[in-house]
């Protein structure tokens, strides 16, 4: 709906695997098309809301359960044991891998949606397509 609203120069479609691979790169381009300052470069190292299922439940529990304790210490924290308290939650966490079953289906399903928006936005999209 946008390319009937709006002229193609004016959409850019950014795949979260090109963040990954060159985030510096991809972030100058936006920067670049918005017409704002490029030198500024934010901190990429840090990945947030990371998904998986937890190794060990209690450690994930005391983590990421809400407390009125951890609530009024924050703010007082230094950022070294902050920046611990986010690694250690993300390296409790596993990523298992997705079934090959489950995946032929997804890709049977979402083929010809891939297809359409890989004309659309002129980018190879086929290692989506990869069973």
């Amino acid at each position: 709906r946008y390319y009937d609203r709006f002229d193609k120069k004016q959409i850019r479609v950014y795949l979260n695997e090109d963040m990954k691979k060159d985030a510096p790169g991809v972030l100058k381009d936006i920067f670049g098309f918005l017409e704002v300052d490029d030198s500024y470069m934010p901190d990429t190292s840090v990945s947030y809301n990371e998904g998986g299922v937890p190794k060990r439940k209690l450690l994930n529990t005391v983590l990421t359960r809400p407390s009125i304790v951890k609530r009024l210490l924050r703010p007082l924290m230094p950022a070294a044991v902050m920046k611990f308290y986010t690694e250690l939650k993300h390296s409790n966490l596993d990523k298992p891998p997705l079934d090959a079953e489950v995946r032929a289906r997804l890709v049977g399903l979402y083929r010809d949606d891939v297809l359409r928006l890989q004309d659309m936005i002129g980018k190879d999209l086929s290692g989506w397509l990869k069973v």
